[in-house]
């Protein structure tokens, strides 16, 4: 389920050295997601998949990518404005 995924990230997230204010923004991204889920779960099967997702955090969090933090927002973004796109919200 795609809970289980942010959850992981979150976990992660929550056990890197990263500084902590740019946790805090992962953080708020990341359970954007989820009030994203909320909002109509049954458009869940819809939603982009988000199982690359803990990769990308994983191998942020542990510096093994070049994309670096930066990439990792801008991938949570695009996952967001898809899921909304989903939802028929506005982001």
């Amino acid at each position: 389920m795609n809970y289980n995924v942010i959850n992981r990230c979150l976990s992660t997230l929550k056990s890197s050295r990263i500084d902590a204010m740019t946790k805090l923004r992962m953080e708020n991204l990341l359970i954007g997601m989820k009030v994203l889920m909320l909002m109509d779960p049954d458009e869940q099967n819809a939603m982009p998949e988000i199982e690359e997702l803990f990769t990308h955090v994983n191998e942020v969090c542990s510096g093994q990518t070049t994309d670096g933090l930066n990439g990792l927002m801008a991938h949570v973004r695009n996952l967001q404005s898809s899921m909304a796109a989903c939802l028929n919200l506005s982001c």
